[in-house]
């Protein structure tokens, strides 16, 4: 049987019991259709999994927590990637594969040239909501037990970001070579139809992947996958 992994945003003791939200019902009862003693592994993002046996299957799942284990899949960096929305539904694609890369936290931001459209708040808070969603299944797909935040969506002209920040530009002359080693790194990714002059022009250090211009979802994996090779 494949290991399952479910997130609960809970308060989780060892040797307690704990009844598992809907979400996680519907889940295991209707989908796995998991049984009494079967065992499951949860995570509330506090960086442990905890081991559990389920000991009651009916109106509520209740599990039975049996031990707490460190989780040690987090990355040697801290990446926050600040991500120009996609058109259509590349923004969840770059989500769940920056999470499977290690990220930390992600901005999304909206440019000059992007395309991704929603004045309204609300209509925006849920798009975040989704995203959200889409890094806890990450998560648990994964193996992660710290769940990335995404925040809500910012213009690029409202960032403020300290030191180690990157902006890719396929004419900047610095690679990832070139980047000077640090544990924490803030990496601006932008939309399909690249960063404006006046965008570029900022304090933030230009970096290239090469010579062939990429799509803003290839750009994204590529660099956090070499980031995380070089220093990960």
């Amino acid at each position: 049987m494949q290991k399952v992994r479910i997130y609960q945003k809970s308060i989780i003791i060892t040797s307690e019991n704990l009844t598992l939200n809907k979400r996680n019902f519907h889940y295991i009862n209707k989908v796995l259709r998991l049984k009494i003693n079967d065992i499951i592994t949860i995570f509330n993002g506090d960086g442990f999994d905890y081991e559990a046996k389920i000991v009651q299957v009916s109106l509520e799942i209740i599990i039975e927590i049996l031990n707490k284990n460190i989780n040690n899949s987090e990355s040697k960096i801290d990446i926050t990637l600040i991500q120009a929305i996609g058109k259509g539904d590349k923004m969840d694609f770059i989500i769940q594969k920056a999470v499977e890369l290690g990220v930390s936290k992600i901005i999304p931001i909206i440019t000059k040239r992007t395309i991704f459209k929603l004045k309204d708040e609300q209509r925006q808070l849920k798009k975040v909501a989704k995203w959200q969603e889409i890094v806890i299944n990450s998560c648990e797909q994964c193996g992660r037990s710290v769940v990335p935040k995404v925040t809500n969506i910012i213009n690029f002209t409202d960032l403020k970001l300290g030191d180690n920040t990157y902006i890719l530009d396929p004419n900047a002359h610095k690679n990832l070579m070139s980047m000077q080693k640090s544990a924490k790194i803030n990496l601006i990714i932008g939309p399909e139809g690249g960063f404006d002059e006046l965008e570029l022009g900022n304090e933030y250090i230009k970096l290239s992947l090469g010579n062939r211009i990429l799509r803003t979802e290839t750009a994204s994996i590529a660099c956090l996958a070499n980031i995380e090779m070089l220093w990960g």
